[in-house]
C-alpha cells in the first residue's frame, strides 16, 4: 500500500467509515500517521459549536479535500457539548470576498456543499434565529451535494409569539425539507417556547412530506415539546404513510385528528420492531395479527390492554401503570397479559410509590416473564 499514489491511497481510505480502523492503520507506520491523521481522521467527524465555527466553514472551503473527508457533521449551540474539530493552524481566505462583510451561514453553505461524502447530520442550534430562506438553503444543499447522508437528526426552537409559530410559518420553514431523500434514520424534534396563553394550532404536514419521500426509513423519532401553547394534530394523511424497512418508531406529544390514523399507520407497517409512543391511541381498532414483528412497546395510558389482545409477538412492555384496583385476574388487562405470556419477557409496571399493589395476577398470567416495578 506504500507504494501506492496518494491518490489511490485516499480513494482507498474513502471508503473506510470506522475511525477505530483508520487510526489502527495510521498507527502501522510513520508515512501512514503523517498522512491519515491530520488529513483524514481528524476530519471524518466534527462537532461544532455554532458561535466559534467560521474559521473552521472558511479552513474548509479554503481546503475542499478536507471536506470530503467528513462523515458525520454535528452543529450545535451549547458551550458544555463535547466539541471535535481539527486544529486550524492557518488563516484561510476566501478569495474574492470581504471578511467582514460574509455572513457565517453563507460560509458554512459553501463548506457543507463540500461534504459529498457526509453520512450523519445533526443540526440543534437552541436560539440561534435563522430565517426560513436559510433554513431552505440547507436543505436543498443536503439533498443535491450530500448524496450519501443516511441519518439526520434535527432540532428546532420555535418562539410562540413569532410568525414561524403558525402553521403558514412552519410551512415555508420547511419547504425544502423534501429535498432530502434517502434517509434511514430521521430524529426531529420541535420545541415552541413562550407564554402558555399565546395559543396556536399546528398541522406538520411537512413531516408527513418528509416521511413519504422517504421510503428506505428504518428509524423515526419525533418530538414536540409545546407546553400548553400549541395543539399539533397530524391529519388523515399520516395514516397512508408506508415505510416498508421501519424497525423502530418514537411519538412523543403529537395527536391525532382522527383516532382511525395511527392505527391505520401501524396496520401498513407490519415490520415495526420497536414502538415507543406518549399518545394514548385506540389500540382497539388494531385487527389480530397486526404488528406481526412487535417486540418492544413503550406507551402511555391503557392503550397496551387492547394491542396485546391482536397477540403480537412482545417480548418487553413497558407502561403498563397501576393505581387503584382496576386489575386483577377478572380485569381485560390480565387476559391482554396471558394474550401475550408466550413471548413476553419482561414487564415494566408503574405505580404510586406510596401503594405496594398485589401483582399476583401479572405472575400467573405471564408466569416466566420478568416483572420490574418503577
Amino acid at each position: 500500500m506504500l507504494t501506492l499514489p496518494l491518490e489511490l491511497v485516499n480513494s482507498i481510505i474513502d471508503r473506510v467509515d470506522n475511525p477505530a480502523d483508520i487510526l489502527a492503520l495510521a498507527l502501522t507506520c510513520r508515512l501512514l500517521k503523517e498522512i491519515l491523521i491530520p488529513y483524514i481522521l481528524d476530519y471524518r467527524e466534527l462537532h461544532v459549536d455554532w458561535r466559534s465555527s467560521a474559521a473552521l466553514w472558511i479552513h474548509l472551503v479554503c481546503h475542499p479535500a478536507f471536506g470530503q473527508n467528513v462523515r458525520k457533521l454535528h452543529v450545535h449551540r451549547n458551550s458544555r457539548a463535547l466539541l471535535r474539530v481539527p486544529r486550524i493552524t492557518e488563516e484561510g481566505n476566501i478569495e474574492g470576498s470581504d471578511a467582514e462583510a460574509i455572513r457565517i451561514e453563507d460560509t458554512f453553505f459553501q463548506a457543507l456543499k463540500l461534504m459529498s461524502g457526509l453520512v450523519s447530520f445533526t443540526w440543534d442550534l437552541g436560539w440561534a434565529y435563522w430565517k426560513p430562506a436559510d433554513f431552505n438553503s440547507l436543505f436543498e444543499i443536503l439533498g443535491r451535494s450530500c448524496p450519501m447522508l443516511t441519518s439526520m437528526d434535527f432540532s428546532d426552537i420555535v418562539d410562540s409569539q413569532s410568525k414561524e409559530a403558525k402553521e403558514e410559518g412552519l410551512a415555508r420553514r420547511y419547504a425544502g425539507f423534501c429535498s432530502i431523500r434517502n434517509i434511514e434514520t430521521f430524529r426531529y424534534e420541535l420545541i415552541i417556547n413562550g407564554p402558555k396563553f399565546v395559543y396556536g394550532m399546528i398541522a406538520p404536514t411537512y413531516i408527513v412530506r418528509f416521511l413519504s419521500t422517504n421510503p428506505f426509513l428504518r428509524i423515526v423519532r419525533l418530538a414536540i415539546n409545546k407546553g400548553d401553547s400549541h395543539e399539533s394534530t397530524f391529519d388523515s394523511c399520516f395514516g397512508d404513510v408506508l415505510l416498508p424497512s421501519l424497525h423502530t418508531l418514537e411519538i412523543g406529544e403529537f395527536d391525532f385528528a382522527d383516532e382511525n390514523t395511527f392505527p391505520r399507520f401501524l396496520s401498513r407497517n407490519p415490520s415495526i420492531v420497536v414502538l415507543k409512543t406518549e399518545y394514548e391511541f385506540a389500540a382497539e381498532l388494531l385487527s389480530l395479527g397486526d404488528l406481526p414483528n412487535l417486540r418492544e412497546f413503550d406507551c402511555l395510558g391503557d392503550c397496551w390492554v387492547d394491542l396485546c389482545l391482536v397477540k403480537p409477538p412482545l417480548r418487553v412492555l413497558n407502561g403498563v401503570w397501576i393505581d387503584g384496583e382496576e386489575y386483577g385476574v377478572n380485569s381485560r388487562g390480565f387476559q391482554a397479559l396471558k394474550a401475550a405470556s408466550s413471548t413476553l419477557e419482561t414487564i415494566h409496571i408503574w405505580h404510586n410509590k406510596s401503594l405496594q399493589p398485589d401483582l399476583s395476577w401479572v405472575t400467573v398470567a405471564v408466569p416466566t416473564a420478568v416483572i420490574v416495578r418503577h
